[in-house]
């Protein structure tokens, strides 16, 4: 299908019957699919629309013909919900300026950026590709073969590397958005660059919209290892899609953040690949970027010159060299080739596929994935909730308190000659050595400073009541000085103001927040990151309490200009963004409001809201769907902060849904 791949058509997470509940000005509109533009529209009186080819997150394309020269385009127009937001409108006009610099045959050329007065919405020109997607051949034809591989990667490459050149990141590389014109590999064409990244503007530009297809996004696009997006993130992207290109499917990376990020925590298997292409494939997706090649032009010499590839990524056909796992602390050693027969791997003699230590690369820092335990499994659509609000974007995964730092074990890859089989796969650990040669791996501090008792709030950090527990004091509103208790059982606080009195004189009084357990990886975070150096956010709720038909409405304050994530915890422990509905004021605060369906029940249901600002927005909690479970979302985001160094801080409001 011509142009069908120009927007990314990543999969839509299920809406949460988020439906607008009484919104303040400004406050953002249900986010939905808009209605197609209807056939024969004339855009800027220069392209008549002729027929929709696709519609992804922000925007429709359409195949359209330029009236006065009558020569074919495609059309991508903004989506209506879209229309009057300024962070699109930027993207789009930067998208505009900096593409249509841009001149390669296996870029889209790029020719206009218009605002459609009719319409009200922003439209580009460009190139229409008469042809299908990769992904439609790699379906209907066949997956490539090794030779179709290579040129693809070499003609691709090199219009990434012109890309690169001028600072722009494609960051959404997949089968969808590689089109072949005449249906020919030897003349495929990079589309959609509408999420593309340029060193010009901050990442913050669109905050909440998630660049790139979950299948094929790199590590670092979900927040790991400083989330710092550059060149090498597009050669993670272009690995897994010559992979999945090669095997006529993807390659399974996770169908959550959570199994995502497990997924990318090493090399991921490349069984159904080509032995010739395992190697540098291998060597592109690398976990940590700076493992990878350097440059699209590194990916081509590597191409060229397969013994160039560092050993430990294997061997290609007719290379006998086998390669064992070394003994802890011992480096990796490329033995001459003899007449040996080649490693066999058997059961219980390795533990997972792992790149060893690099010099200058410590293991178990924060820049490592995360270890995520007990996650993963199908979410229970139980706990889905029927919010009344606009419709979320995807959120993020965090991470728990503990199990954050994984140490990298050791490599073992039967490299086999002669067509042999490649292998790399998940076996039983070996027994552990003697306690005198087992490497230590360093644990990092945490970037959170220990709490000082000497203030009232680092008193109340530190005030040990268990795990699922959180005391604050109450800054602004008629409750004023009083302190606000999280906990399954609040009576854990029974203490606290006594013992407040006794340091700081004056006993409060307690305003008492029941919490389900499910929820209580929201109150860990927030505990956690109250002795963050980060000024802390500051929520405040009009109301305690919900009624049938009812709304919540807050604001949030002290942010100072930082990125905010805001979500809603559900008694069952489900997490829903309601970033969307925050609306800017005048005063640098954000307002939002939002309802509840009736839920089945007698007794009131309580619920959490979450707020973190951070330097930088969170792309974890940006990845995420609706109704990801609390435990498993909020270690990745936590984990994503302390990879940042913790520079971010969080605050708690509390309701009770009414029955």
């Amino acid at each position: 299908m011509p142009g069908r791949g120009d927007v990314g058509q990543e999969e839509t997470p299920a809406e949460a019957d988020l439906i607008p509940s009484a919104p303040l000005p400004g406050t953002a509109k249900a986010v939905g699919r808009a209605s197609a533009v209807p056939i024969g529209t004339i855009i800027n009186n220069n392209y008549e629309v002729l027929e929709q080819l696709s519609a992804g997150g922000m925007g429709e394309v359409f195949r359209g013909v330029n009236t006065f020269s009558g020569d074919a385009v495609a059309i991508k127009i903004v989506l209506q919900s879209l229309a009057h937001d300024e962070k699109v409108a930027t993207l789009f006009k930067r998208e505009a300026r900096v593409l249509c610099q841009l001149s390669d045959q296996a870029i889209v050329r790029y020719y206009n950026f218009v605002h459609d007065a009719v319409l009200d919405r922003f439209c580009l020109i460009m190139e229409f590709v008469d042809g299908n997607a990769l992904s439609d051949h790699m379906r209907d034809v066949a997956p490539l073969n090794v030779a179709e591989a290579r040129r693809l990667i070499r003609r691709l490459a090199r219009g990434l590397s012109l890309a690169h050149a001028r600072e722009v990141i494609h960051r959404d590389l997949s089968p969808d958005n590689v089109m072949l014109r005449g249906n020919d590999i030897d003349d495929a064409v990079l589309i959609d660059f509408g999420i593309a990244k340029s060193t010009e503007m901050a990442e913050s530009t669109l905050f909440g919209q998630m660049a790139g297809k979950f299948k094929y996004v790199s590590p670092e696009q979900l927040g790991h290892f400083g989330g710092h997006i550059g060149p090498r993130t597009d050669i993670y992207g272009l690995g897994l899609m010559i992979a999945a290109a090669l095997r006529g499917m993807p390659i399974d990376m996770g169908s959550n953040v959570a199994d995502a990020v497990n997924a990318r925590r090493t090399i991921p298997p490349l069984d159904g690949v080509p032995d010739e292409l395992r190697p540098l494939l291998a060597h592109m997706l690398e976990p940590d970027p700076a493992a990878r090649p350097a440059s699209m032009n590194d990916v081509v010499r590597l191409l060229d010159h397969p013994e160039m590839i560092p050993s430990r990524y294997g061997a290609v056909p007719g290379d006998r060299t086998v390669f064992a796992a070394p003994l802890p602390g011992a480096g990796f050693a490329r033995p001459e080739p003899t007449g040996v027969p080649p490693l066999s791997v058997a059961p219980g003699a390795v533990s997972g596929f792992r790149q060893p230590p690099r010099a200058g690369v410590t293991t178990g820092v924060s820049g490592s994935l995360p270890q995520v335990s007990g996650i993963g499994e199908p979410l229970n659509p139980g706990v889905m909730p029927n919010i009344i609000a606009p419709a979320a974007s995807p959120p993020g995964k965090p991470a728990g308190r503990t199990g954050l730092w994984v140490v990298l074990g050791l490599v073992a890859i039967a490299a086999l000659g002669g067509g042999a089989a490649w292998q790399m796969g998940v076996f039983d650990a070996p027994p552990p050595p003697p306690p005198a040669t087992q490497p230590q791996a360093t644990v990092p501090e945490s970037p959170f400073p220990a709490s000082d008792p000497a203030t009232r709030e680092g008193f109340l950090a530190g005030f040990d009541a268990g795990d699922c527990a959180y005391a604050t004091r109450i800054d602004i509103g008629p409750q004023t000085g009083m302190i606000e208790v999280f906990a399954p059982d609040p009576s854990v606080f029974k203490d606290l103001p006594t013992r407040y009195a006794d340091r700081f004189g004056g006993r409060p009084d307690l305003v008492e927040r029941t919490i389900p357990q499910p929820a209580c990886p929201a109150v860990a975070l927030a505990r956690l990151m109250q002795t963050s150096r980060a000024p802390a956010p500051v929520m405040a709720l009009d109301s305690a309490e919900m009624g049938p038909g009812g709304a919540i409405n807050g604001r949030i304050s002290e942010r100072r200009a930082r990125p905010t994530w805001l979500a809603l915890i559900t008694p069952e422990g489900a997490v829903h963004n309601l970033t969307p509905l925050l609306s800017d004021q005048a005063d640098g605060s954000a307002v939002f409001s939002f309802g509840l369906k009736p839920q089945d029940g007698d007794a009131p249901a309580p619920h959490l809201l979450l707020t973190i600002t951070s330097d930088e927005p969170l792309v974890s909690a940006a990845a995420a769907q609706d109704g990801v479970a609390a435990a498993e979302l909020l270690p990745l985001v936590q984990a994503e902060i302390e990879g940042r160094g913790g520079n971010a801080a969080a605050a708690l409001g509390y309701f009770e849904q009414l029955p």
